[in-house]
């Protein structure tokens, strides 16, 4: 996997940066679940969501930037690296949706559904060729 992301110049360390954010989004969102309430000040649930949004595109803007394209197989790993800016826009648009009230509840919903439609349909697309 190392080697993989190596061979990008900058991609590996915006998949790295999306990934420890998409790690501390899911911590936030599973404590928050387990506690039932909020567990931190509504202001650093937008921060953090921000923090998701922005990290989405920094990653998005690296890859491409970078034009990579698959070489070989497509495996597990290249299928996470594919899929992780998606599953941050879609737990961004969580975790600010939890922190809000009123109208900006819907903007943090409208984020949330723009990246589950890119996970659905990268997922779509990728997973039939999963192994080929």
């Amino acid at each position: 996997m190392r080697k993989l992301l190596s061979g990008y110049d900058g991609f590996s360390w915006g998949f790295g940066l999306a990934f420890l954010l998409l790690l501390a989004l899911t911590a936030l969102l599973l404590v928050t679940v387990a506690m039932r309430h909020r567990v931190l000040p509504p202001q650093i649930y937008v921060l953090a969501a921000a923090l998701g949004m922005l990290g989405y595109l920094v990653s998005s803007a690296l890859a491409a930037r970078g034009g990579y394209q698959l070489i070989g197989p497509l495996t597990a790993g290249v299928l996470l690296i594919i899929m992780v800016p998606s599953g941050l826009l879609v737990e961004a648009g969580i975790v600010g949706w939890l922190g809000t009230k009123g109208l900006w509840r819907i903007f943090f919903l409208i984020i949330t559904a723009l990246g589950g439609i890119f996970f659905l349909r990268l997922a779509a697309v990728l997973f039939p060729r999963l192994g080929k």
